[in-house]
């Protein structure tokens, strides 16, 4: 900038992280704050994450809580309320203060509170009993426990690089390679596996709702039953 423009002067990062971002920050409350006062239910996301490749301790254990409600017109609105690092054991107790924690800042009582979508793991059953909240289990990652993740990305990738490894195999000798079978297995599991990947898309927009679930679900039991009745016949 002070070759393309001397007279221009940017601002430091002193004033962009104790100023401009803390003031940024005031407003954004501030509204939402106002558009949370007259709701009279809040359902609420949340889950824990970790990242093993930043070094930065920041980052490296959060947990979000996004907040979902109606407005006037019946349009589904959504805001992050909270991210916090998880420090030590995550335990039951640690996220229901941590919950506590947020709902108290934005001066929520528990009795608005219609639902929170948690994982499955018993740490956070327990930490919404502890705190009287009604919950329920994310099915996205209850079909991510179905249908182990690792296990679609390597078939995905390995179909995908079928000629290549049939010719590398070819030129090279290789002991040992899948045959035939396992290539017609390999697809045929995709196959039947593609619903469930449809569906976790489905169920994770951001305009999904638990209303969504029972149709999507009985969407995949009736494709799964058509697989099964195809393949015995």
């Amino acid at each position: 900038m002070e070759h393309l423009e001397p007279r221009c002067s940017l601002p430091s990062r002193t004033y962009i992280s104790e100023t401009a971002l803390p003031e940024l920050y005031s407003r954004v409350s501030s509204h939402v704050a106002d558009q949370l006062k007259d709701v009279q239910s809040f359902s609420f996301t949340t889950d824990i994450w970790s990242s093993d490749v930043c070094p930065m301790s920041l980052l490296s254990l959060k947990e979000p809580y996004v907040t979902h409600w109606l407005n006037d017109s019946y349009d589904l609105q959504s805001a992050v309320l909270h991210i916090k690092e998880m420090r030590g054991s995550h335990t039951s107790r640690a996220i229901s203060d941590s919950i506590k924690e947020m709902f108290d800042g934005w001066k929520i009582p528990i009795s608005k509170v219609h639902v929170i979508l948690r994982d499955n793991a018993s740490n956070m059953k327990k930490a919404m009993d502890d705190l009287g909240v009604p919950s329920l289990g994310c099915v996205a990652h209850s079909l991510q426990l179905a249908v182990n993740e690792e296990l679609l990305s390597q078939q995905s990738s390995i179909l995908e690089q079928k000629r290549t490894l049939c010719a590398f195999a070819a030129d090279h000798e290789l002991p040992a390679m899948l045959t035939v079978n396992h290539w017609a297995l390999l697809e045929k599991t995709m196959i039947v596996l593609s619903p469930f990947e449809e569906l976790t898309r489905t169920i994770s927009s951001s305009s999904s709702t638990t209303a969504d679930v029972i149709p999507t679900v009985s969407v995949l039991k009736c494709l799964l039953s058509q697989e099964r009745d195809r393949h015995r016949d």
